[in-house]
Formats: C-alpha cells, structure tokens, sequence
C-alpha cells in the first residue's frame, strides 16, 4: 500500500512539474514574441534613421556645392549693392 502511495505521489509531482514547465514555456515563448516584435521595430527606426542621414548628407553636399558657386563663380568678385552686402552679411558672417 505504502508503495503505491508513493507511486502516486511521485507521477502527481511529474505531473505537476510538467504542468508548470508548460506554462513556463508559453510565458517565455510570450517573452520571446514581444522581443522579436520590438527588433522588427528597431530594424525599421534605424532604416528611416540612415534615410534621414542621406537626405541631410545630400542637402549639405548641395549646399556647399552653392556656397561654392557664390564664392568662386561668375561674377563672385563683384562689387555688391548695399542691400545686398548686408544681407551677405548676415549670412556668412
């Protein structure tokens, strides 16, 4: 009698054991979902990052290209008018 009642005992414990390793095993399943939505999430904010990074390298090539143009260009050596020198002025100071 005693043996069957360990017998019982013990698959109650395997049986509970497997029981919570289950639930443990859906909670970090779970776990793992949301980790690999966040990384989706990540990979597309580094994606617009380096898209912005772009934009901003191509705006400052064209800007340098144009401040370029209106330092050595056709008639950059020119005297200005007084509007225009203060304006000048005020931008490349």
């Amino acid at each position: 009698m005693t043996r069957y009642l360990i017998a019982g005992a013990l698959l109650l414990s395997l049986a509970g054991f497997g029981w919570f390793q289950t639930q443990r095993a859906g909670r970090l399943a779970d776990q793992l979902d949301a980790a690999d939505a966040q990384l989706v999430e990540y990979a597309r904010v580094a994606e617009i990052q380096r898209q912005s990074i772009k934009r901003l390298q191509a705006i400052a090539e064209d800007s340098a290209a144009l401040d370029r143009e209106f330092q050595e260009g056709e008639g950059a050596d020119a005297p200005l008018s007084d509007t225009l020198r203060s304006g000048a002025g005020r931008l490349w100071p």
